[in-house]
């Protein structure tokens, strides 16, 4: 999975990981909105931390590569520091996969309904209608 979480616990973009996740990053525009918009301080930025399979732009950093006790210690303290913070991206995710596994199992059925699905057309079956 794959999206972005903010301060305020508002998980935006959600999707599944896929293998080219650049792409998604890219055709999402989350990184042009921030250009954009994002209005800093003198003495203030804001970026964006991902995943090394990002890649580094200049409001998009990402963990320093290799094995901690191969870095000099700003690198070891910087990815520290974010795997800290990146905790809270995975509350979200915690809180999308407790809370609303239901959701998406009963929003998958109705789609299978409408739309039918692989394990139907595999076991040559048709799909009850939504009513049923």
């Amino acid at each position: 999975m794959q999206a972005l979480g903010i301060p305020e616990e508002i998980v935006t973009e959600s999707g599944n990981r896929v293998n080219a996740i650049w792409f998604c990053f890219r055709d999402s525009m989350l990184y042009n909105e921030l250009e954009q918009k994002a209005v800093f301080e003198e003495n203030e930025k804001y970026f964006f931390f991902g995943d090394q399979a990002y890649g580094l732009m200049e409001l998009l950093i990402t963990p320093f590569p290799g094995r901690p006790q191969d870095m000099p210690a700003h690198q070891r303290q910087f990815n520290q520091s974010m795997k800290i913070l990146r905790v809270s991206v995975e509350w979200g995710f915690q809180k999308i996969v407790s809370l609303f596994a239901f959701v998406a199992a009963l929003l998958t059925n109705c789609h299978t309904c409408l739309y039918g699905s692989q394990t139907a057309d595999y076991f040559n079956t048709v799909p009850p209608t939504l009513e049923e």
